[in-house]
C-alpha cells in the first residue's frame, strides 16, 4: 500500500448509478471505499440509504445534504473544507448548490458484494 491517485482516472465513471449522478474515480480495499466524485449545480443523489457509514468531505463548490427519516430531516449547507457525517442505514441526499466536487469515505460492510471500482490494495 502507499499513495493511492485520486485525480485524472475515471472521471466519467458514474459512482452510484441507482442513485447519484455524481462521476468520478473509486477505489476500494477489502475494508475502506473512496470516491471523489464531481457534480453539476442542481445535481447530487436521491434519497437513499446503504449499510455503511459514511462521511463525505467537500473539497469545492457547495452542497445540501437532508439526513434522517421522512418529516424529521435534517436539512444543512456542506462548505469546501466541511464534511457531513452519514451514520449507517440513515436515508440522505443531497443537491450540489453550485458546481462541486467531494471526496466519500465508506466503511465496507463484511460479506457484502460491492461493484466494480479501483483497488486500494
Amino acid at each position: 500500500m502507499g499513495k493511492v491517485k485520486l485525480s485524472g482516472i475515471d472521471t466519467d465513471h458514474k459512482v452510484a448509478e441507482a442513485y447519484s449522478d455524481g462521476k468520478g474515480p473509486v477505489l476500494r480495499s477489502d475494508r475502506t471505499e473512496v470516491a471523489r466524485t464531481f457534480f453539476v449545480k442542481g445535481t447530487g443523489s436521491q434519497r437513499h440509504s446503504h449499510p455503511e457509514e459514511q462521511v463525505v468531505f467537500v473539497e469545492e463548490g457547495r452542497i445540501q445534504v437532508s439526513l434522517g427519516e421522512d418529516g424529521a430531516e435534517d436539512t444543512y449547507v456542506v462548505e469546501p473544507g466541511q464534511a457531513s457525517f452519514h451514520p449507517r442505514s440513515v436515508p440522505h441526499r443531497m443537491v450540489a448548490l453550485e458546481d462541486s466536487r467531494v471526496v466519500s469515505f465508506k466503511t465496507l460492510v463484511e460479506g457484502l458484494t460491492y461493484g466494480q471500482a479501483g483497488r486500494l490494495s
